[in-house]
């Protein structure tokens, strides 16, 4: 079964809903993997779930008493940076009752060439988010209509977003440029696939039409799918109900989540560190005739303690490179491996910047200095420590 929620600048509204995903419960274990079921950044199901894209376009077609649009997040090169990116529909500002900020925005040129016989030649076309708008362009209010290079490709600027819009679910970080879902680096491959679920929907009741008529309506367009294409479409059903500030539930939910995973985190922290430790005073010990001789030859305490905490802090650095080859990399992966792409707010809890990297190597300083030190201090004194044990003259 699927049903449908949603929501309107991240708030409650009765005509507004957005198709979600559940599938037959009797079939979830044959359909894992096709990217069925997906869940949020919480783990937690979340509450708007993909359809394919020829799903998406017989939805939209049908007469179901809902207006509807695609969209979906993901990332795009500009002038060698990756930004966030949302791409919709080219009707989805104007259903869900957003003005922006500068138009004309995506006008129906690009649905006349993809519907025309003949498609002229267009170049896409890009909105600007506000912010980025402000902090990469300096508010230019000459923007309109310049062309933007992204990911190779130019595009014409045709609009602005209104200030702290990112979309119509709240939450999910800034988005930089909203663009034709069309442009979606996975319509190319997965356009026609009706296995690949990657669009969500969202739409508003038409005047007169109860959210249990959209029910019944999206009931019979997908079983008539089903028969259609029984290999993709078999278990595939949906329904409609009010959305209520999903995009806040998944942002409460994320951050619980975040804070149980930062306390696990220092945890292991504080394990390895010990350990580390550990292992450090050990093989001090087991160096005691060198630091010996290195103090008999004229090496101060001070330097001792130095020598012995440079290797701490080289140890700590290995480790810290080996954890965020394994963090980057980890997760894209195993979305790779299993063609479902992560949840917006991992993919933006992965994204490397400076202040991710700062904190990594201050971190690695402070442990490393902390941890280090007492066997540094310890074992700083080798003539004493060896005439104490008896292994001095």
């Amino acid at each position: 079964m699927r049903r449908v929620v949603g929501n309107r600048h991240g708030t409650r509204h009765r005509d507004s809903v957005s198709l979600a995903n559940t599938d037959d419960p009797a079939s979830r274990s044959q359909n894992r993997g096709t990217g069925r079921n997906h869940h949020d950044a919480s783990g937690l199901r979340a509450a708007a779930d993909s359809w394919s894209y020829p799903d998406y376009a017989d939805l939209r077609g049908a007469n179901t008493g809902i207006a509807l649009v695609g969209w979906t997040y993901g990332q795009s090169e500009v002038q060698k940076d990756s930004v966030r990116a949302m791409f919709v529909s080219t009707n989805y500002f104007q259903m869900i009752g957003v003005t922006l900020f500068r138009e004309p925005g995506f006008s129906a040129t690009a649905e006349r060439k993809r519907d025309s016989a003949q498609p002229q030649v267009v170049e896409p076309a890009v909105i600007l988010g506000y912010r980025y708008w402000q902090n990469h362009f300096a508010s230019d209010p000459d923007i309109i209509g310049k062309t933007l290079t992204l990911d190779n490709i130019p595009h014409v600027v045709t609009g602005i977003a209104p200030a702290q819009f990112d979309g119509h679910v709240t939450g999910n970080g800034e988005v930089a440029v909203f663009l034709p879902l069309e442009r979606h680096p996975r319509f190319r491959t997965a356009g026609t696939d009706r296995s690949k679920e990657w669009v969500l929907i969202h739409g508003r009741l038409m005047p007169g039409v109860t959210v249990g008529q959209v029910s019944a309506a999206i009931s019979a367009v997908t079983s008539s799918l089903a028969k259609q294409y029984p290999l993709t479409n078999e278990n595939k059903s949906g329904i409609a109900a009010p959305h209520d500030a999903f995009g806040n539930l998944v942002k409460s939910r994320v951050a619980a989540i975040q804070a149980l995973g930062l306390t696990l985190t220092g945890m292991v922290l504080l394990v390895v560190c010990l350990n580390i430790s550990g292992m450090v005073q050990v093989r001090s010990a087991m160096r005691e005739r060198e630091l010996s001789i290195r103090q008999a030859i004229g090496a101060t305490r001070r330097q001792l303690i130095q020598y012995m905490l440079s290797e701490a802090i080289i140890m700590a650095g290995l480790g810290a490179i080996l954890a965020s080859l394994v963090l980057f990399n980890l997760l894209p992966i195993r979305s790779l491996l299993t063609d479902s792409p992560l949840p917006p707010q991992v993919q933006e809890a992965l994204r490397m910047n400076l202040p991710t990297i700062g904190f990594s190597v201050g971190l690695c300083l402070l442990t490393s200095l902390v941890f280090g030190l007492l066997p540094a201090v310890r074992f700083s004194r080798p003539v004493q420590t060896m005439q104490a044990s008896g292994g001095g003259a």
